[in-house]
């Protein structure tokens, strides 16, 4: 594994968690004060958390190669 493309994949979940935020900032300010929306974005939330940690995971140990 190059550093090159730990980098890439590094860049590429950083643009997944920015993207992911907006989504999360665009589906909960609409949605904030209808409670049951509000509840399904925040399981979405607690879905979507856990694969971004696991990509930054993935990110750095590639780049420990």
């Amino acid at each position: 594994m190059t550093i090159r493309s730990a980098v890439i994949s590094r860049s590429r979940a950083l643009l997944l968690i920015r993207s992911a935020i907006r989504l999360i900032n665009s589906i909960s300010v609409p949605v904030f004060f209808d409670r049951v929306s509000f509840w399904t974005s925040s399981k979405a939330i607690r879905l979507i958390v856990p694969m971004i940690s696991f990509s930054a995971v993935i990110g750095y140990t590639m780049e420990a190669r």
